[in-house]
């Protein structure tokens, strides 16, 4: 177990693991990028990638949860 003295900062974490800010869930990593475009639908604008698959980051305390 690490003490106090030891521990990683979160700047220190987010660094070691490449997180970057994420607007709506805190700091993630890109794990995947599509090479798939979707063109511009009704509202959405395009074209975007299909999917951009984030994951964040989790801790023995807290399992990603199930998909």
């Amino acid at each position: 177990m690490m003490n106090q003295a030891t521990r990683p900062t979160a700047e220190e974490i987010k660094v070691t693991l490449g997180l970057e800010p994420h607007p709506t869930c805190g700091f993630v990593a890109e794990t995947y990028r599509s090479p798939l475009k979707i063109p511009a639908v009704g509202r959405c604008p395009g074209p975007t990638r299909a999917t951009v698959p984030t994951a964040p980051p989790s801790t023995s305390s807290s399992p990603p949860a199930p998909r």
